[in-house]
């Protein structure tokens, strides 16, 4: 079986010759007699109101309706002053390596902007090693204006 993932770690190989390599093998999967699969993973905002009771039950749908992956954002706020719950992105990964068994999972994206690049590298191989190798990574420079302000970091330009 053949897996093709349209996640963020597939666009890391935008243009390269392993890109190329997967696309073909894509491509020649059923003149080979196999069986060609996508890989469906869920995305949460978190900053949409997300609760522990909400998470929970997030977490066990996805691993029981077989999507292959969990992953979410990692906001504080959202852009506008409207304030719901957000539950913080490492304890709530936490949670998913020790409560599911099978998906995979992650943060799209922890903005640098807020997150320590050592601090974050450690605690993602601490989980990544607690969930049996089934973590990704994903970073990226911060946007979100007001969640910088209202907590005191600096969003750089």
């Amino acid at each position: 079986m053949i897996s093709a993932y349209t996640n963020t770690s597939w666009w890391t190989l935008a243009g390269t010759k392993q890109q190329d390599e997967v696309l073909t093998e894509i491509h020649s999967a059923p003149r080979k007699g196999l069986e060609l699969m996508v890989a469906v993973s869920i995305s949460v905002e978190a900053m949409f109101g997300l609760t522990w009771p909400l998470w929970k039950r997030i977490s066990a749908e996805v691993e029981e309706l077989g999507f292959d992956g969990l992953f979410r954002s990692d906001h504080f706020t959202l852009p506008v002053p409207v304030d719901l719950d957000s539950l913080e992105l490492i304890v709530s990964l936490c949670y998913l390596a020790e409560h599911t068994d099978r998906v995979h999972f992650g943060s799209l994206v922890a903005p640098l902007s807020f997150r320590d690049p050592v601090m974050l590298a450690r605690q993602s191989l601490a989980i990544d090693d607690l969930s049996g190798g089934r973590m990704v990574l994903g970073v990226g420079a911060g946007w979100e204006e007001r969640e910088h302000t209202m907590f005191g970091y600096e969003l750089g330009t």
